[in-house]
């Protein structure tokens, strides 16, 4: 079972998302519209989707959906128990207003699903950046949420980049995470200083 999620460039400026599933090994493949006005945002933009599964065979979608007056980006994550047949459980984790004339407010977010902490149950996460201006300067942090119910609730977002707990920490963009068989969450991320990139972990 597979499924990939796509912008639907059949609308203009990218309004609603796409996703297909195949049963037999990509054999044959079927559109299932991701029916993301569920998401209960007024959106004509939706973007970077990504897309996992869970140890129980849950598929989740994540995409940013740009909204509101000043512009701003929520991040959302849907939830599919059939396969990509259907979507539903939308979930808004956090909404950040765009820099004027830079980044989306959240930007470049990936999975990562596994065991939970110490092992036991299941745990998925998305780990994303959030541009914010704080003292005059852009400040991208680095945030990780999770979910232990498949999807019906996530905690707040939490900041992983120690510089930016403290203040602004500009130049970082995606970040990566991965479970360990022990539950322990890792994550990896650039940091872009000039013509030079720094992996940190």
């Amino acid at each position: 079972n597979l499924v990939v999620v796509g912008h639907d460039d059949r609308t203009a400026n990218f309004e609603n998302m796409n996703t297909f599933f195949t049963t037999d090994g990509g054999g044959t493949w079927t559109a299932a519209p991701l029916g993301d006005a569920g998401d209960g945002i007024v959106s004509n933009f939706r973007f970077d989707p990504a897309v996992i599964f869970d140890p129980s065979g849950n598929a989740y979608a994540a995409y940013g959906a740009r909204n509101g007056t000043p512009a701003g980006t929520t991040v959302v994550v849907a939830r599919s128990t059939d396969g990509g047949a259907t979507w539903g459980t939308f979930r808004q984790l956090a909404t950040d207003v765009n820099i004027t004339g830079g980044p989306p407010g959240n930007d470049r977010w990936t999975f990562a699903s596994g065991p939970g902490p110490g092992g036991t149950g299941q745990r998925v996460y998305l780990a994303w950046t959030q541009n914010v201006v704080e003292s005059g300067s852009t400040d991208q942090r680095i945030v990780v949420s999770s979910s232990s119910d498949a999807g019906v609730t996530w905690s707040a977002p939490v900041i992983v980049n120690d510089a930016s707990i403290a203040g602004t920490d500009a130049n970082n963009l995606t970040a990566l995470p991965a479970v360990g068989p022990d539950g322990d969450l890792y994550l990896a991320s650039p940091d872009i200083t000039g013509n030079q990139m720094t992996l940190q972990f």
